[in-house]
């Protein structure tokens, strides 16, 4: 059901939903590469997530969310800042003189965190990877920005994560507030704390003996290509995650939080599980990585289920309405509150996601039901039906589907008006930075 704040806020203006201002708390919880797929309110039958069943019969479920990209640094950039990654300048992987370089968010694109904080709101997030080290961008605006990287020796998981954030907010609950969680658990390598290790890797006993129970061989199971272990240890780290979730969300009850915020719950991307003969994640655009989870709590009514399609971007215009804030012009996301109240339907639109790892580009752009995939890495164009074909097993370009020419124009189209080559600060990488890099996969 309506939060009290958005009903006040509607009885108020006559449901005129642009003059919503409940400037409630905002808060997103953002789960690293989190298949939406791996979920049991998403329809996997393996028991993954119990709290998060449970607490999508209070809010909204969206059935196609979709990441920008299908890695961490440009995928949270736009979440966070509400524009594609060739407007934020974010994510540019590059190799010169055999150093790894990132580039960082454009200064003069303001984040979500900068544009609340001017409203009055106090801003604080929690963040536990590399990529989202405040020298990439992301500590702009936040007046904590409670930041570590994922394996050095301050390396924290999800319940210690949990309890910074809920110590913020305890210390900043006078005011509206935004806060950002951002947990890293079900980032490879898939090491799951006791009682989660073991739930789904156990029946491998036989085959690993007692030696699962150190990362280092767990780390050696996955290597050996064992997919069905693989996997199993994956889906731990989801549910020891979805756990500390849970706990999360029980903490703002009971604080009086949870009534009165606007709550956003997403991954930045998902992870290839041999989906297209691939493992990990950064590489390509198919579903497995780039449609994300998304559960909003809030705005819209309990157990609702959305099959719209929706973009991160649209994060950062529907807290600022829900905040009564100015939004920057040009913004390309639009804001659910609208349409979530029953005031205005989801409009349909252009969907983008785009990579670009050392001059070697690729887009995708989703016009429902299709989705087109272009790059010379794929071999020109790939067309999908993704009412039909949602495991993208069936390319409508080799097949001559007439409609693969109108997609590809309108692919055209949306790179012809964007800002193209348009890139922030390259970040030059230390040693300990490319060597944390090469443990999670992204260097090899």
């Amino acid at each position: 059901m309506l939060s009290v704040a958005l009903m006040l806020a509607l009885a108020a203006c006559d449901a005129d939903v642009a003059d919503l201002a409940p400037r409630g708390p905002i808060i997103v919880i953002a789960i690293d590469t989190l298949r939406a797929d791996h979920l049991g309110l998403y329809g996997y039958e393996r028991d993954t997530s119990p709290r998060l069943d449970a607490l999508g019969a209070e809010g909204v479920v969206f059935d196609h969310a979709f990441a920008t990209a299908s890695w961490t640094l440009p995928s949270m950039t736009s979440l966070l800042t509400g524009t594609w990654p060739r407007e934020h300048g974010a994510g540019y992987a590059r190799s010169r003189g055999g150093r790894r370089r990132f580039s960082r968010l454009r200064e003069e694109v303001p984040t979500l965190a900068q544009l609340l904080k001017e409203t009055g709101y106090a801003t604080g997030a929690v963040a536990n990877v590399g990529f989202m080290s405040p020298r990439f961008g992301f500590g702009r605006g936040f007046d904590t920005y409670d930041w570590v990287s994922s394996t050095d020796e301050e390396s924290r998981r999800a319940a210690e994560s949990v309890d910074r954030a809920l110590a913020w907010i305890d210390a900043n609950d006078d005011d509206p507030f935004f806060f950002m969680l951002h947990l890293f658990d079900p980032h490879r390598h898939f090491d799951a704390p006791p009682p989660f290790r073991g739930k789904f890797t156990e029946v491998y006993r036989d085959r690993y003996g007692d030696t699962l129970a150190t990362l280092a061989s767990r780390v050696e199971a996955e290597q050996q290509s064992d997919l069905d272990f693989h996997i199993a240890a994956y889906d731990e780290e989801i549910a020891y995650t979805d756990d500390q979730v849970g706990r999360f969300i029980d903490g703002l009850r009971e604080r009086g939080i949870w009534d009165e915020a606007l709550v956003v719950l997403t991954a930045d991307h998902g992870e290839s599980l041999h989906d297209h003969g691939e493992r990990g994640h950064g590489g390509t655009l198919y579903n497995e990585l780039i449609r994300v989870p998304l559960m909003v709590w809030g705005a819209g009514s309990a157990g609702e289920r959305e099959r719209a399609p929706v973009s991160l971007v649209d994060f950062v215009p529907t807290a600022l309405q829900w905040a009564g804030a100015d939004e920057p012009s040009g913004l390309p996301g639009v804001s659910w509150l609208g349409p979530l109240a029953g005031t205005e339907p989801f409009s349909e639109r252009l969907i983008a996601a785009e990579i670009e790892v050392n001059d070697a580009d690729v887009q995708a752009v989703i016009r429902w039901p299709y989705k087109l995939i272009a790059g010379p890495d794929v071999g020109g164009l790939m067309l999908f039906d993704l009412q039909r074909d949602f495991a993208e097993v069936m390319d409508l370009v080799a097949l001559g589907e007439p409609t693969a020419q109108q997609t590809a124009t309108e692919l055209q189209l949306l790179l012809r008006n964007a800002r193209r080559g348009l890139r922030g600060e390259e970040v030059e990488l230390d040693p300990a930075e490319v060597e944390e890099l090469r443990a999670l996969g992204y260097i090899q």
